[in-house]
């Protein structure tokens, strides 16, 4: 296969890609929408295979199949913000000129909006109007992370796709790495799960956070400075500091309801218990809800140190009363 991976998992989306192709119903415009690394524009390349290459499933090592998976092939034509706050109206109208070209080699000519929830006001009802007419060879593929952010005119003449996380079993599998945790905590993101892989910084910043955790279960206030001071030297790291804190208390809150099959911190049980048994549940969702209020009003207003010790104050006074 001239060293091109088949996309792990997803064996639902394999199979309607491939309906597509034995019943040649493929329309115009689809959405791929998926959280950030859920490998939306890996399944797109696959959709774009399945459209060019003439096997079904496609054979992945044809000159169309290798072209597309390279970058190179001259009718998939792929647009992204390049690392641009969103994709203003310039950009798209290219695209909509370029819809008018038609294909050098192929049948269909495909088109790969990444990041399509970027797009502007002004670009998309640029692009509503290929969409609404489009050339007999044109596919469109928006690849969004809310659909809410794209048009209801553009929404409804486009075909949803969702690609939804992925098991552990295939993940491992994906990246012929296992590690339990780290699959449990990326949810089935496979983007995600590589990104921890390589993060040699994010266990050693998880083993100091359960270090830390406990101060907010002593029955001195001022032990809460210790976790202070950690969130506040790791400021860099604030995000996944406060993902912690929220999967952390969201641990507690399933054992505490008898669930503990579904914790993503098993690793961290005893830990998890002692809060359980000092807890209600009643003050684990006032913990969430306020670890998301500061996490809100922090992205707005800056003024980290403050918002951190704000939160801590308030979380120890909720599980200590």
């Amino acid at each position: 296969m001239s060293g091109i991976k088949l996309p792990s998992g997803q064996e639902k989306l394999k199979r309607f890609f491939y309906d597509l192709k034995k019943d040649n119903r493929f329309l115009s415009s689809y959405i791929f929408e998926g959280e950030s690394g859920a490998g939306k524009e890996t399944m797109a390349k696959y959709f774009a295979a399945h459209i060019m290459c003439d096997k079904n499933p496609p054979c992945l090592n044809c000159n169309a199949c290798r072209t597309i998976y390279a970058g190179t092939n001259p009718d998939v034509v792929t647009v992204s913000n390049e690392d641009k706050s969103e994709i203003g109206a310039a950009k798209i109208r290219e695209l909509v000129s370029d819809a008018f070209i038609r294909p050098q080699n192929a049948d269909k000519k495909i088109f790969i909006i990444k990041d399509a929830h970027l797009m502007n006001e002004t670009a998309q009802n640029s692009l509503l109007k290929v969409i609404e007419e489009p050339p007999e060879y044109a596919v469109f593929i928006l690849l969004c992370e809310n659909r809410n952010k794209i048009l209801p005119t553009i929404l409804s003449r486009c075909t949803l796709v969702l690609i939804p996380p992925i098991s552990k079993e295939e993940l491992f599998s994906a990246f012929g790495n296992k590690n339990e945790f780290l699959a449990s905590y990326s949810m089935g993101n496979p983007g995600r799960y590589l990104s921890l892989l390589e993060d040699n910084e994010f266990l050693s910043l998880r083993m100091e956070f359960f270090e830390k955790i406990t101060s907010l279960i002593q029955n001195e206030r001022a032990s809460i400075y210790v976790l202070c001071d950690f969130f506040e030297k790791n400021k860099d790291k604030k995000e996944q500091l406060l993902e912690m804190l929220i999967l952390f208390f969201g641990d507690v809150l399933l054992i505490k309801n008898f669930m503990s099959s579904n914790i993503i911190n098993s690793d961290r049980k005893e830990i998890l218990q002692k809060f359980a048994d000092k807890t209600t549940k009643a003050s684990l969702l006032d913990a969430l809800e306020c670890v998301s209020d500061i996490q809100r009003e922090m992205g707005k207003y800056g003024a980290y140190s403050v918002y951190v010790n704000a939160m801590f104050i308030k979380l120890w006074e909720e599980i200590n009363g």
